[in-house]
């Protein structure tokens, strides 16, 4: 977290920076080990955060036209809130 983030979130309020940048860490590590441990992440009016598979698969390399593998691979996907979906398009 920059220290611009960590000023941001402090305006308004009366947390010391340390404070506020010790929640935030928590709060992203907690999603962090959540995700590790493959379970979705589920914030009420923001969004879901949940890690999803793509197979493996042939594909070619249009330089060369060879033929190479990927790997499967895990990403992460996030789908955002009905609340959050609203506001954004509403501050159009």
């Amino acid at each position: 977290m920059n220290p611009g983030e960590t000023k941001a979130t402090q305006e308004g309020q009366n947390f010391s920076p340390d404070l506020v940048k010790k929640a935030l860490d928590v709060f992203f590590e907690t999603i962090q080990s959540a995700l590790l441990e493959k379970r979705r992440v589920e914030i009420r009016r923001f969004g879901i955060f949940s890690l999803c598979t793509r197979p493996a698969r042939k594909a070619r390399n249009p330089g060369t036209g060879e033929t190479v593998f990927i790997p499967e691979r895990t990403y992460l996907q996030f789908k955002m809130g009905k609340q959050l979906q609203s506001d954004i398009n509403q501050s159009k």
